[in-house]
């Protein structure tokens, strides 16, 4: 069964946002992929969305932690302090290995933390992963 689910990735960097769009490609669902490339941006957007009854709110946020005007647990912190939004997961998706943001985004709140790989080879079976999971998420009868 295909599904249609919602990604709002945020991330600054256009290479790893050009490499997301064509992994996702690859799915056997339709992924509807929305970006922001800030912060700031991605909160407001996430905000107008569940604002708008039309638009459909995003199934799964992929965050970056480096990002320009508001950094990733900053976005994070947000996220998970509304009470709107803070049901909406949220997969950390980072170039960081430093254990300090790894155990930072958790206490946040985040629902995963995943490296972003240093091949293309990598990224796409990492992003293959990651959207095959929450497909089957979304799709639960509880999440209908």
């Amino acid at each position: 069964m295909r599904a249609l689910i919602v990604f709002l990735l945020i991330e600054d960097n256009p290479a790893d946002v050009t490499l997301l769009k064509i992994a996702l490609r690859e799915s056997p669902n339709i992924v509807q992929l929305q970006v922001a490339h800030d912060g700031l941006e991605g909160l407001a957007l996430l905000r107008q969305q569940n604002a708008d009854t039309e638009m459909k709110s995003p199934d799964l946020v992929l965050l970056d932690l480096n990002l320009p005007e508001l950094d990733g647990h900053a976005v994070l912190a947000d996220i998970k302090s509304d009470p709107v939004l803070r049901q909406t997961p949220v997969v950390i998706l980072s170039s960081s290995t430093d254990p300090g943001d790894i155990q930072r985004s958790y206490q946040l709140g985040a629902n995963a933390y995943i490296r972003k790989p240093d091949n293309l080879e990598d990224l796409f079976a990492t992003v293959k992963t990651v959207v095959d999971f929450w497909c089957k998420w979304t799709l639960l009868p509880s999440r209908s």
